[in-house]
C-alpha cells in the first residue's frame, strides 16, 4: 500500500493536475463523495472534457427527466477547467485511434479524447473505472482510481 501511495504522489507532483472522466464526476458529486470535492479541488487543478461533461449531462437528463435544471454546464465550469475539442487535440486523437485500429481494437471516442486530452495537457487521468484504460498503457497514460486519489489526500 505504502508503494501505491507513493506511485501516485509522484505521478501527481510530476503532472499539471488531474482529468476527471465522466465516470469519475459522477462519483465525486456523488452523496458519498460530493464532501470532499473542496479538499480536491483546493490541493489540485482538475480538468475535464467537454465529451466527459457531455456524458455526465446525458446521465442526468436521462435519469432525472423532468425538472432539470439547466445549470449543470455553468456549475461544471466553475469547478473544472474545461478541455474543448481543438484541432490539436482532434489530430492526436485520431493518430490514436488509427494506431488502436492497427492493433485490432476499436476504442470508445469519449475515452479516447480523455487519453488525448490527458497526454496532450500532462494530467492525471482519474477514473472510477481503471481498468478501462489498461489498452492505452502503451501511449504512456497514468490513470488512477478516484479511490486511490480520495485515499492519498491527506498526504499531498
Amino acid at each position: 500500500m505504502k508503494c501505491m501511495e507513493e506511485h501516485i504522489r509522484e505521478l501527481l507532483s510530476s503532472a499539471r493536475g488531474i482529468l476527471l472522466d465522466s465516470s469519475a464526476l459522477l462519483v465525486l458529486h456523488s452523496d458519498e463523495y460530493r464532501k470532499l470535492l473542496p479538499l480536491i479541488l483546493g490541493k489540485l487543478k482538475a480538468y475535464t472534457t467537454m465529451l466527459a461533461v457531455m456524458e455526465v449531462l446525458t446521465f442526468i437528463y436521462y435519469s432525472q427527466r423532468a425538472g432539470v435544471q439547466d445549470n449543470f454546464l455553468d456549475v461544471f465550469s466553475r469547478l473544472y477547467e474545461l478541455i474543448p475539442l481543438t484541432p490539436k487535440l482532434i489530430v492526436k486523437a485520431a493518430q490514436l485511434y488509427a494506431d488502436c485500429l492497427h492493433h485490432n481494437y476499436v476504442p470508445e471516442v469519449v475515452d479516447l479524447m480523455n487519453v488525448s486530452a490527458a497526454l496532450e495537457e500532462n494530467l492525471i487521468l482519474v477514473s472510477a473505472s481503471p481498468p478501462s484504460y489498461k489498452v492505452y498503457e502503451r501511449y504512456g497514460i497514468a490513470v488512477i482510481s478516484v479511490q486511490d486519489l480520495v485515499s492519498i489526500l491527506d498526504k499531498i
